[in-house]
């Protein structure tokens, strides 16, 4: 729906950050969503994130190494806020203030920009009227699903970038499956076309 749901400030992430914009993730929206995607970074692939996503039983999609076509969403919502924000590059901010202009930006970006993409509505009102793919799907049953089809991928891969996308394969297509996404390219549906592009 394109809504930010949290937002992190700090002078550099950590995976005990990650964590904690996960767990107030959870608490804002009553639980996570079934699928995480995030780039290979330390603050996301390192054991406090993942010993959480395995509690909550949340799949972790991550992008292949240098390859940020792979999490379009997140490229589009950081790069929306930095404009919105004003905040240049070289620009010196203390930590509340740029918390501050941050958190403005989120709440036009969210509460008043009317975006065609979504119908002319905006993003929190097309966030409260989507369903959550988490309400519709057994957790338990997706996630045991998706953890065997990773397990059988990554058994036949040779390197570890073949393992890498081997293992997002497997949770695109599980994800398919259960009929929470449609991966195209162009006018035609595909199997994991690049670059992807999913509904």
């Amino acid at each position: 729906t394109r809504r930010t749901v949290t937002l992190g400030v700090g002078e550099r992430a950590t995976g005990l950050g990650t964590v904690a914009l996960l767990v107030e993730a959870k608490r804002m929206r009553g639980g996570l969503a079934l699928v995480i995607a995030s780039d290979r970074g330390s603050e996301n692939v390192n054991k406090d994130v993942a010993d959480l996503l395995v509690r909550e039983r949340v799949m972790h999609l991550k992008n292949l190494p240098h390859t940020p076509q792979h999490n379009p969403w997140a490229e589009r919502a950081n790069g929306e806020l930095r404009a919105e924000t004003g905040i240049s590059p070289h620009e010196r901010l203390d930590l509340s203030e740029a918390r501050a202009r941050l958190e403005a930006a989120r709440a036009r970006l969210d509460d008043a920009r009317l975006r065609r993409c979504l119908g002319y509505r905006t993003a929190s009102s097309m966030d409260e009227r989507k369903p959550r793919a988490y309400n519709r799907v057994s957790r338990e049953a997706f996630f045991a699903d998706a953890s065997r089809r990773v397990a059988s991928a990554v058994r036949k891969a040779r390197t570890p970038r073949d393992r890498c996308r081997a293992e997002r394969e497997a949770i695109l297509s599980t994800m398919e499956k259960y009929g929470l996404l449609v991966r195209s390219r162009g006018d035609q549906e595909s199997r994991g076309a690049k670059p992807e592009t999913i509904s």
